[in-house]
């Protein structure tokens, strides 16, 4: 495997533009998923792959969590996203160290993935299934690409009722939950895509955390503006040129917060398996 970037005729979303900006990477310190590397560990844990497996992590970013398998588990990952700039972002950090030798980057789209029948041992998909539009599709292929008996791990947000119109439009670009699923209707499209369900576990305590995080995050870096832009060593100019209004965010993380409390949204770890 190589740590180069192979490149695919597509564009990106908007989610993934959003992703892009310098002021999203201040705020979210790369990490764009809610419970970060321990969330990742126990979802790859539970897949029980063994070392040298080779897994595809569809949505990965900056990479993040494909060198953290890498180098903790020892498997082999494909890391797929649409964004050529988070990927050349993922090599480059690949390229400081000897286990980013053991990830190749692709890019490309999740309901056309570009690997062979029965080639993959697992699929993990981070917070990135509900951006797909095409889900079943996106279903039918993990399963196409994996051996007899692989694993797809998921974690993501789920809707278990309506949100406000205006609370939903402020949270799509953050989160798409535009186009998220019910625990129920994920497990149904599962199960129709020929999946044999394993287990799902609740997670939502993690974006309650989430939340805490950009609320400490967004003090810090409301100082660092008043202090210049290289103070405490992040880039606080970029929110300024951004034009963010730090304490609207902050209104709207404590209604985003609301709606976890009261179970509207919440965030589920999946695990399904492909028959043998």
């Amino acid at each position: 495997m190589d740590d180069t970037v192979k490149p695919a005729a597509v564009l990106p979303s908007c989610c993934t533009t959003f992703y892009e900006q310098a002021w999203v990477r201040d705020l979210a310190e790369e990490c764009f998923h809610p419970g970060g590397e321990a969330l990742t560990r126990r979802t790859v844990e539970a897949m029980q792959l063994p070392s040298d497996a080779i897994l595809a992590d569809l949505g990965c970013g900056a990479g993040t969590s494909a060198l953290l398998l890498a180098e903790h588990y020892g498997l082999q990952v494909l890391g797929l996203d649409r964004s050529v700039v988070n990927l050349r972002h993922a090599a480059d950090k690949a390229q400081q160290h000897s286990y980013g030798q053991r990830v190749e980057w692709v890019q490309g789209r999740a309901d056309s993935l570009p690997w062979s029948d029965a080639s993959i041992d697992g699929v993990l998909a981070e917070c990135t299934l509900s951006l797909f539009p095409d889900k079943p599709q996106v279903m039918n292929e993990t399963l196409r690409v994996l051996k007899p008996g692989g694993v797809m791990a998921i974690t993501d947000m789920c809707l278990e009722g309506a949100l406000p119109d205006d609370l939903m439009q402020a949270l799509a670009p953050w989160t798409c939950l535009s186009d998220t699923l019910s625990e129920s209707a994920y497990r149904e499209l599962f199960e129709h895509a020929g999946y044999r369900w394993l287990d799902g576990v609740d997670e939502s305590h993690t974006l309650k955390e989430l939340v805490a995080t950009l609320k400490r995050r967004l003090l810090i870096l409301a100082a660092a503006s008043q202090l210049g832009p290289q103070a405490a060593g992040m880039n606080a100019s970029a929110l300024s040129d951004a034009g963010l209004d730090l304490a609207g965010i902050r209104h709207w993380l404590q209604r985003f917060e609301a709606a976890v409390d009261s179970g509207v949204i919440r965030y589920v770890r999946f695990h399904v398996q492909k028959p043998a």
